[in-house]
């Protein structure tokens, strides 16, 4: 018996266990916790235990060890045992590529380098000696400190670090099998495979390798204890794996950054503050120090005890190695082909393991149960930009047309209204100031005189109008002529930026010249112009008089920027009236003292109210009384006046309605239902400036007008704007809502295994994250307060501003389509997502 024991390798025992532990925890960290690693859990009472006693007391976050969170959580209140199962997918997957790099390296050159090659031998001690004058560390913090590094998300940043961490370590990796490579050429057996008469190449296949493959197997798992030790150093110095993010104003005591995805480096980067100053939290650092000295020690023990069993005198690897060669063969199997009717069976046997191995990595991926159809796509995109609907601007006969149309079609496929009707009305009137937002002005011209000429501009033509002064609404009698025309008479007077430098001496009325060309996008130009009920900018550009030093205000500017060809704006109602000349225009104000007068017909105020529309696909969980649970797809329909444009056309603004019009008919068209409620909801006044009470998202979820959210749980989903020709990457945006799913961490890596199986090239974001855009509309926000998990598909480019390469033809189908189909398996196919919960 003692002899027995004396026998066990203890290292390779120890070290398997471990490491098996650690791949369960790998494939199936489901298994060992049901909580999710992201869920941030707020002020709460827990129990936790106090002499030999469990004791209920109230804790706010971060929670120590408790009954509930076993190791605490951290200063988000996410629960440190789940993230430190889930992290280890993440962990390990840098570690094992960084090595699987580093060997694909290390072993061809190590193995030359080894057989006498000299002028390799010397690249590698080069990079040896590099690396060890200036610490791999060193370098490492150095490079993957870099903002592209910090901002990467998971699955590229795995990648990077990667390369990164390879390109520091490889050398000694090769160094050592160099050195194994020289102990083994000097054997006795290598002279008579030369003696033979074998080339180095077939000395290297059929000898060196069987005698090498054992130490590089130990390297690899010492290797591996290696990278994860570098991680662990990398994190204190808080550089770790994944996209960062600025801890909630509630979760944190302190300026810092903390990752969104479950990771070991993340949960260790605030080790040298909590050991500093917080002593009473040790929790945070102590279990994700534990992790990794688990993880370090399995695969040194590992490798160690390998090492140990290969070099046993009876250890058989290296003649399994050897007949594993002989059966690998291309050349045996060649031979054995040739007598097929001899060694049939060994033929057999391997043309069906490279069949299954080929048939393996080309397997297709799962195919879509149900196809979005992009040409079907492309019909309602081609019926919403029809002339007959003038852009579908909120409020007026277009927009009220685009939503029958909208309407009319949820019908055809037998989708229900919501208690009987299929629209929620809102006033298009700003309660709070009075204001309409949209306005159509179908006649304007300036008259520019020049001595006893004058020149005439018009509007569409010549400038356009993005905005409207309030006192447009109203005018004074003095403002309006005798054929109903407004009228504006005056000199163009150059603004800058101090006050001071302009001093009116006259009582004749100036229209100022705000000159901001190359200022960038048109967003910052009205800003920049003073268009403060917009922006909330305390800069009002009013002009000093002799009477009133203060200054008076304008009725009336000139934005002179050369970006108008860029960009098309609608006429809001704000301020003061805005006019964006176009070059020829330009050119006749291009001095100070221009005398001008501005004709405009009444602007054409919205006749109907805004309708945001709403369709539901019953689910099997619909007939059962406080069991609905809902997946919500909104998408906004309103877009812009095209301004009278001949041929344009802003498509783009209509893609997120054509969209989800051909995801509700391939949902409707299910031959079962599914489990879970669908509602289709099309936004109106989404594509909205100011302000914010015109949004159909701001009024649907102000009203509560479908339901209260705690009794009905829901998952919601935006359709945003299709991407333009050069955008490449499906953009995704991910929020937790406050009534969080414990299932959505499974939810959304179920969605990117989806996105990676379809080969769609996406980049997803975090609302959290401190560097994410913007969210694909503003009914992402809204309406993931109540919700349990939301996801925003497609750009945000488009949320306020038509650009005039917008049109049809400019449009990314491809985009649209991935969009479109990755939305239609999410929710037929993402277990995750369609499941009830309760």
């Amino acid at each position: 018996m003692l002899s027995l024991l004396k026998r066990i390798n203890y290292p390779l025992l120890v070290g398997g266990i471990l490491v098996l532990i650690m791949a369960f925890a790998y494939f199936f960290p489901h298994a060992i916790t049901d909580k999710n690693p992201n869920v941030e859990e707020s002020a709460k009472y827990i129990e936790v235990r106090q002499e030999g006693e469990w004791v209920e007391t109230f804790a706010t976050r971060p929670f120590p060890p408790n009954r509930e969170n076993i190791m605490g959580s951290d200063e988000a209140g996410r629960d440190i045992f789940s993230r430190i199962v889930y992290g280890t997918r993440n962990t390990l997957r840098v570690a094992l590529l960084v090595v699987l790099l580093r060997i694909l390296v290390a072993m061809p050159l190590g193995i030359i380098a080894g057989m006498g090659v000299k002028s390799v031998s010397m690249f590698i001690n080069m990079f040896n000696t590099f690396f060890t004058t200036i610490p791999k560390l060193l370098i490492a913090f150095v490079i993957l400190n870099i903002n592209y590094f910090r901002n990467l998300e998971m699955d590229r940043a795995i990648v990077a670090f990667a390369v990164v961490l390879t390109i520091v370590g490889w050398s000694k990796l090769a160094s050592m099998i160099e050195d194994q490579t020289a102990l083994i050429m000097e054997e006795d057996f290598i002279e008579g495979e030369v003696a033979i008469g074998k080339n180095p190449l077939q000395i290297g296949v059929q000898n060196l390798l069987p005698h090498l493959i054992p130490h590089v197997v130990s390297f690899l798992f010492i290797e591996i204890g290696m990278v994860l030790f570098l991680l662990a150093q990398l994190s204190v110095l808080t550089v770790f794996i994944g996209p960062r993010r600025m801890p909630l104003a509630e979760a944190f005591q302190g300026n810092f950054e903390m990752a969104f995805e479950p990771e070991w480096g993340s949960m260790l980067a605030r080790a040298p503050e909590v050991i500093r100053l917080y002593h009473d939290r040790m929790w945070l650092t102590l279990f994700p120090a534990l992790a990794f000295f688990f993880g370090v020690t399995a695969f040194n023990l590992t490798g160690e005890g390998l090492r140990i069993e290969f070099q046993k005198r009876n250890s058989q690897i290296v003649s399994f190695i050897r007949k594993g060669f002989f059966l690998a063969s291309p050349k045996i199997y060649w031979m054995q082909l040739k007598n097929l009717k001899q060694y049939w069976r060994p033929v057999v046997g391997k043309t069906l393991t490279v069949i299954l191995i080929l048939g393996y990595f080309s397997y297709p991926a799962e195919a879509s149960q149900y196809s979005f159809n992009i040409q079907r796509a492309k019909a309602h995109l081609e019926e919403l930009t029809d002339e007959k609907y003038e852009g579908r601007l909120v409020g007026f006969e277009g927009g009220k047309k685009s939503g029958d149309y909208i309407i009319e079609t949820l019908k055809s496929y037998d989708l229900e209204p919501w208690e009987g009707s299929y629209t929620q009305e809102f006033s298009t009137l700003d309660e709070s100031g009075g204001l309409y937002e949209r306005l159509i002005v179908e006649k304007a011209y300036i008259e520019v005189y020049h001595g006893e000429t004058s020149e005439t501009f018009q509007i569409n033509e010549d400038f356009i109008i993005p905005a409207i002064g309030k006192g447009v609404m109203d005018p004074i009698e003095e403002e309006v002529n005798e054929e109903g025309w407004l009228e504006y008479h005056g000199k163009t007077i150059t603004y800058h930026q101090d006050h001071n430098s302009v001093m009116i001496t006259d009582e004749q009325q100036h229209f100022p010249l705000i000159d901001i060309e190359d200022h960038g996008d048109i967003h910052s130009q009205l800003y920049v112009s003073g268009q403060s009920s917009v922006f909330a900018h305390s800069v009002t550009h009013n002009f000093p008089t002799e009477s009133e030093p203060r200054g008076i205000p304008y009725n009336l500017g000139i934005l002179n920027t050369n970006l108008y060809d860029q960009e098309l704006l609608d006429t809001y109602s704000l301020n003061r009236t805005l006019i964006i000349p176009f070059e020829g225009l330009r050119q006749s104000l291009d001095r100070a003292d221009v005398e001008m007068s501005f004709f405009m017909k009444p602007p054409k105020l919205p006749s109907h109210p805004g309708r945001n529309i709403t369709a539901i696909l019953p689910g099997k969980n619909w007939e059962e009384e406080g069991a609905t649970e809902l997946i919500i797809i909104g998408a906004p329909y309103d877009g812009a006046y095209t301004g009278g444009r001949e041929g344009f056309s802003p498509a783009i603004t209509a893609t997120p309605a054509a969209t989800n019009l051909e995801i509700a008919r391939v949902l409707s068209a299910m031959d079962e239902p599914l489990e879970k409620t669908v509602m289709f909801i099309f936004w109106d006044g989404q594509y909205s400036l100011y302000p914010f009470r015109i949004r159909g998202s701001f009024q649907y979820t102000a009203s509560q007008r479908t339901f209260q959210q705690a009794d009905f749980p829901y998952n919601y989903i935006d359709v945003g704007y299709t991407g333009k020709e050069n955008v490449d990457q499906l953009e995704i945006n991910i929020m937790h809502g406050q009534k969080r799913s414990d299932n959505s961490y499974l939810m959304r890596t179920s969605l990117t295994q989806r996105l990676q199986e379809l080969g769609i090239d996406y980049r997803m974001f975090d609302a959290s994250q401190r560097w994410a855009r913007g969210s694909t509309s503003h009914a992402l926000y809204a309406m993931n307060m109540n919700s349990q998990f939301s996801l925003g598909f497609g750009s945000n480019y488009y949320s306020y501003i038509n650009h005039v390469d917008a049109h049809r033809e400019a449009i990314n189908f491809e985009y649209m389509e991935n969009m479109g189909q990755i939305i239609v398996d999410s929710i037929t196919m993402n277990s995750h997502l369609r499941a009830l919960q309760n």
